[in-house]
């Protein structure tokens, strides 16, 4: 009964070859088709990724605000200069201030040149104010020769422009056909003009001018000459300077 019962457990032990072998009781085991459960866990830093530059772009400038209109400025200035001043004409004599000067005084008579020449009596020569201004006259039917001076009124720079304005009437006689003008200025005198007209002649006014040489102070001495016989009457009308 003993062996008997130890077979017997032997073979319980081993089991029947022909039964199926006895298989586990099956587990819980996750479908492989499950939605993976989510990871709580940071993503690990795996380094930058790659980073796409864009070109350079220029700059677009910002346009600048409105402005209240402002003056043209014109030229930039250079600095102070001369000041530019308009030219000014004036009269260097006083018609009723000639007067026959001292033959030492007469730079004509002076060189004995018209010693001998009939000089002209004082009612002969005179200053009259007529519709255009002061004149001094010289009637030249009874004489030959005269020579007026006074001081210049203004200070004459050199470079000025002088002129002398002299009319005549008809020159009906004349001894060697011409008359001679003449201006002399300064002390002492230096011939500045001079000119000879012809006769016969018309009536004719002569205007001409100069440059002064050097400068003159007011009160030096002016001279106006005429000279040589015939019938006619001589009037200067102006003597002046513009600078």
């Amino acid at each position: 009964m003993r062996v008997l019962t130890a077979a017997a457990t032997t073979l319980l032990l081993l089991g029947c070859p022909d039964d199926p072998p006895v298989q586990p009781a099956p587990e819980d085991v996750a479908s492989d088709t499950a939605e993976p459960e989510p990871d709580d866990t940071p993503p690990t830093d795996t380094g930058p990724a790659d980073v796409v530059t864009p070109p350079d772009v220029p700059d677009i400038p910002t346009p600048p605000p409105d402005l209240p209109d402002t003056p043209d400025p014109g030229p930039p200035d250079e600095g102070p200069g001369e000041e530019v001043v308009d030219p000014v004409t004036v009269s260097l004599v006083n018609m009723f201030a000639f007067m026959v000067p001292q033959p030492d005084a007469d730079p004509w008579y002076g060189d004995g040149e018209y010693a001998d020449e009939y000089q002209c009596e004082p009612f002969t020569h005179m200053a009259e104010t007529t519709e255009t201004g002061d004149w001094y006259d010289v009637e030249t039917s009874f004489c030959g020769y005269l020579t007026v001076a006074q001081p210049l009124l203004v200070a004459v720079p050199k470079g000025a422009v002088v002129q002398v304005d002299i009319v005549h009437e008809i020159i009906t006689d004349a001894d060697d056909g011409f008359f001679t003008l003449a201006v002399a200025m300064g002390d002492p005198a230096e011939f500045v003009w001079e000119k000879k007209i012809p006769a016969p002649a018309v009536e004719a006014e002569i205007q001409e001018t100069w440059i002064a040489a050097r400068d003159y102070e007011a009160g030096e001495p002016v001279y106006w000459h005429l000279s040589n016989h015939g019938d006619n009457v001589w009037s200067l009308t102006d003597l002046t300077a513009t600078f």
